[in-house]
């Protein structure tokens, strides 16, 4: 019986005999013309200037989010910009938006100039808001709502053909909604950026007593 011994020897003997009988290489080789045509293209690909543009611009696009990233964190004056309530209206629909940030309010606002015939009827707290529901004598419902922007928020209304304009309301420049219906409401949209609160009244009647609500909307005593 061979032992181990005698198969590791043969097997290196078996080896030595096969590398001997390897053909020697030839001191150059020359590569087909279609071969070298294939090692440039791949050479240009990965030396390709644009690539190298490209590598360029994204390392500095980087390092401008960084940078904004950085200013946005330290910079108490940049991070007020960027922590503002936006309004936009298209195609009848109305949508407020808040990137949050703001320091969260106790929603104790009223309206004092209240139209005749309009009682409070129900207080329904929403998501870092507050919405008042008001009833008129005669069955119609009106509505004031305050938000702010201690998270991200979204309010949406629905104002299909509206006419749109901005009035001033005290200091401050409201979104006013007016339909052509009488079966819809109106709207009337103004905004504290500094104390970061949305107010909003939706209400059947006319212009005036809208501004005329806004401005009497006070914190209650």
């Amino acid at each position: 019986m061979i032992n181990e011994d005698r198969i590791k020897a043969a097997a290196a003997e078996l080896s030595l005999c096969q590398i001997q009988s390897l053909t020697a290489p030839e001191d150059e080789h020359t590569f087909s013309p279609r071969f070298e045509r294939k090692m440039k293209r791949l050479l240009r690909k990965v030396d390709d200037p644009v690539k190298h543009l490209f590598m360029n611009v994204a390392a500095v696009f980087l390092a401008v989010l960084l940078a904004a990233g950085a200013l946005l964190l330290f910079s108490p004056s940049v991070r007020a910009l960027m922590t503002k309530w936006i309004l936009t209206y298209s195609d009848g629909y109305v949508s407020c938006y808040h990137n949050g940030g703001a320091k969260a309010q106790k929603f104790q606002y009223i309206i004092r100039e209240l139209p005749d015939g309009y009682q409070l009827e129900r207080v329904m707290e929403e998501d870092n808001g507050v919405r008042y529901m008001y009833c008129s004598s005669d069955g119609k419902i009106m509505s004031f709502s305050c938000y702010d922007g201690s998270e991200e928020q979204q309010v949406h209304f629905y104002s299909p053909d509206a006419e749109h304009f901005q009035v001033q309301v005290g200091e401050y420049t409201a979104d006013v909604f007016i339909t052509p219906s009488k079966e819809e409401h109106n709207t009337i949209v103004w905004i504290d950026q500094d104390a970061q609160l949305l107010f909003s009244i939706h209400y059947y009647g006319g212009l005036e007593e809208m501004v005329r609500m806004a401005e009497s909307v006070t914190l209650k005593k």
